[in-house]
C-alpha cells in the first residue's frame, strides 16, 4: 500500500466527525500555526523562512491536511509565551507548535491548553 498524497477531506471513519478547527482550516484554505518568536532548534526565522522542530511540526500538519502543495497554505504566526494562549483562544492561530510545560495553573485556568489531569 502506498501513502496517498491527496489532502484530507473526510474523517477516517464515518463515526468520527471533523473538528470545528479542521473545518475552519479547510474552508479558509490555510493553516495558521503559532510558533515561538526565536527559539534556536525549535523555531527560528532565517531570511523569512522558519526552521526548527516546531516549524517542521507545522509543515507536517499542513501537509497532512492539504497534501503536497501545502507550503502556500501554511501561515506562521509568531506567538510569545505571554500571548500564545490568547492567540489560540481568539482563533488567530489554529494550532500552537510551541513547547509548553504542563502546570496546575494551565490545567485549571487555561481552557485552551486542554491538557487535562494525568495520574
Amino acid at each position: 500500500m502506498t501513502p496517498s498524497s491527496a489532502p484530507v477531506t473526510t474523517a477516517p471513519t464515518a463515526n468520527v466527525p471533523l473538528s470545528a478547527t479542521l473545518v475552519d482550516v479547510s474552508t479558509r484554505g490555510s493553516l495558521n500555526c503559532g510558533v515561538p518568536l526565536s527559539q534556536a532548534g525549535f523555531s527560528v526565522s532565517i531570511g523569512g523562512t522558519y526552521e526548527g522542530f516546531e516549524a517542521d511540526l507545522c509543515r507536517a500538519l499542513a501537509a497532512a491536511i492539504f497534501g503536497p502543495s501545502f507550503e502556500s497554505k501554511l501561515q506562521f504566526v509568531e506567538a510569545s509565551a505571554s500571548d500564545r494562549f490568547l492567540l489560540l483562544k481568539n482563533k488567530q492561530v489554529d494550532v500552537l507548535a510551541a513547547h509548553t510545560t504542563v502546570t496546575m495553573e494551565r490545567d485549571v485556568f487555561e481552557p485552551t491548553a486542554r491538557v487535562g489531569f494525568s495520574f
